[in-house]
């Protein structure tokens, strides 16, 4: 059901399962000025949440704001015919099957001006995420921007968590190194910082209620640093790799509790993931992206 966030603003959990690991996923609804709703990473459709939305105004606006977080956009899409659909960029490529109606850049559309800005966060085109602030309730909205797992209630989701990297509200490992330009990613980072967000709503973990632009800035404080090193060691295993044979070096026991397997790719230089498969970075978001989220 959706559960009120802050003025205006809505919020939907649910759970979801990477890899057999629970990280969940969540949905954000905002009533706009002229009282339609924008629908940000929209969950699965049921009857109740339905309801719920139905009971909070019109729906204007659906978005899909990263290349993870689109799959129950057509049903979405098909219950309301008259809101717009909104795409990350990439997005339209990879789902040719919805009718989108644009794609996403770094200022806002008519249907939320005024009450929405928004950051297309480029320089991780992993993701390619675009991200969106509330200035009535000085709430950011992101999907993949931030995580916040490693205070999670599953054992297993908090130990997997601290194998990437992840021990505090901010991106993960994965996140610092696949930013692809630096200088891009200090410069879109420091726009959302600008937005001095309280809270922050993000897709996988508990949302932030409290110094949300200092926990955003703490986060992708070294990106710039883990960036650069990666540059200038193009010979040096994947960012992925390195991350794994750390983790497996100093948390050999954990992992075999745990009955993780991490073990160096020899044909690409790439991680096997932690569920006992191998594959590449590349590998890896398709399969995120496969599940859609």
């Amino acid at each position: 059901m959706l559960e009120p966030f802050a003025e205006d603003v809505w919020i939907a959990a649910r759970p979801l399962r990477f890899f057999g690991v629970e990280v969940g996923t969540r949905m954000t609804v905002v009533r706009l000025r002229d009282g339609g709703l924008f629908v940000h990473s929209p969950v699965a459709l049921d009857l109740p949440t339905r309801h719920a939305i139905d009971a909070l105004g019109p729906v204007t606006a659906i978005v899909a704001p990263t290349l993870f977080h689109h799959l129950y956009v057509a049903e979405w899409a098909l219950a309301y015919p008259s809101a717009s659909l909104s795409a990350c960029p990439g997005l339209d490529k990879k789902r040719k099957d919805v009718a989108w109606s644009r794609v996403l850049g770094d200022g806002p559309e008519d249907e939320w001006n005024g009450a929405l800005e928004q950051t297309f966060f480029g320089a991780l085109p992993m993701q390619n995420e675009v991200v969106f602030f509330h200035r009535k309730t000085r709430t950011l909205i992101s999907s993949d921007l931030i995580f916040n797992l490693a205070s999670h209630s599953s054992g297993l989701t908090r130990a997997v968590a601290f194998l990437i990297g992840h021990r505090k509200p901010g991106p993960t490992l994965l996140e610092r190194v696949m930013v692809k330009d630096r200088l891009a990613a200090r410069d879109q980072i420091g726009r959302m910082v600008a937005w001095d967000a309280v809270r922050i709503v993000l897709a996988h973990g508990d949302v932030i209620a409290s110094n949300g632009s200092a926990i955003l800035r703490e986060g992708y404080d070294r990106t710039s640093a883990v960036a650069s090193s990666r540059r200038t060691n193009s010979g040096s295993p994947s960012a992925c790799s390195t991350m794994c044979l750390a983790t497996t070096r100093r948390s050999s026991t954990t992992t075999s509790q745990l009955g993780v397997s991490i073990q160096p790719s020899r044909a690409t230089n790439m991680p096997c993931s932690s569920i006992k498969a191998r594959f590449s970075t590349k590998r890896f978001a398709g399969s995120v992206s496969a599940l859609g989220k």
